[in-house]
């Protein structure tokens, strides 16, 4: 219905390429509207085209067994964990079951202490070191004496994520964006 009445309050996009994305929890939601929006493309007597041209999610959440699995291959074919290490891993979980064992519980729980120490979404590249719950991080954080967030000038930053909590709970651009935060602050999850 939001798509659907956007569409109507802005008809001068009806005629663009109309794309789908997500990432993370997306891996459900996006795949589901695509073909909803897919399956009314096919009754236009009852629905508005919409002009769908694709979808994509990035590191999607699809399914225990897939994610899991997926995470510890990987986990082991980028040497973030040993040959041995992901052989008792694949000895020890069925992520198929809903209840993983102790022993397969344990080894996950490995694996993801293992990731504390490296940037899990981008394991090239320096984990970002800004202590996000200390209060210099407030509002802005001291850089050369000067108060003022890290900007770089290409590439990627991984910071992203305190840098993005302490603009958007800046209150400034909460009210210029008209958030309602009731007290509450903004994370990034």
């Amino acid at each position: 219905m939001f798509l659907v009445e956007w569409l109507q309050r802005f008809p001068h996009f009806k005629t663009r390429d109309f794309f789908i994305s997500g990432e993370s929890y997306a891996g459900h939601y996006v795949p589901q509207l695509a073909e909803l929006v897919y399956d009314r493309n096919n009754d236009t007597t009852r629905y508005p085209f919409i002009n769908l041209q694709g979808f994509m999610v990035g590191n999607p959440v699809t399914d225990d067994n897939y994610d899991y699995a997926g995470i510890m291959d990987y986990a082991w074919s980028h040497s973030v964990i040993s040959d041995e290490f992901y052989h008792k891993i694949k000895q020890a979980c069925d992520f198929k079951e809903l209840n993983w064992s102790t022993e397969c519980n344990a080894l996950v729980n490995q694996v993801f202490d293992t990731y504390s120490e490296i940037d899990i979404y981008n394991i090239y590249d320096p984990k970002c070191l800004i202590n996000t719950t200390s209060s210099a991080t407030a509002n802005k954080i001291e850089f050369d004496g000067l108060k003022r967030v890290r900007i770089f000038a290409e590439g990627y930053d991984p910071c992203y994520s305190p840098y993005s909590e302490m603009y958007f709970n800046r209150p400034d651009v909460q009210t210029s964006i008209h958030a309602d935060s009731r007290g509450e602050k903004w994370v990034s999850c």
